[in-house]
């Protein structure tokens, strides 16, 4: 189950990039939100759980362990 789970991980980590690339190719940035609920779409599609939501932070929130992802407050 560990090795299922890492695959499908890493799957929605590639999955993630792919979509930041394109974004900022296409626009020149992505929302954080954006990106965090592609992670959660593939989770859900994967029939995977989490009990939080992944943070994906820009910039000066990209070091923030307690950062909320798109309202730029801790949690």
């Amino acid at each position: 189950m560990h090795l299922e789970a890492a695959t499908h991980t890493n799957a929605a980590f590639t999955t993630a990039w792919t979509l930041i690339a394109e974004q900022v190719r296409a626009n020149g940035s992505v929302e954080e939100t954006c990106v965090r609920d592609v992670i959660m779409d593939h989770f859900t599609k994967n029939k995977m759980t989490t009990y939080h939501p992944p943070i994906v932070g820009v910039g000066p929130h990209s070091g923030n362990p307690h950062y909320k992802t798109g309202t730029g407050e801790k949690h």
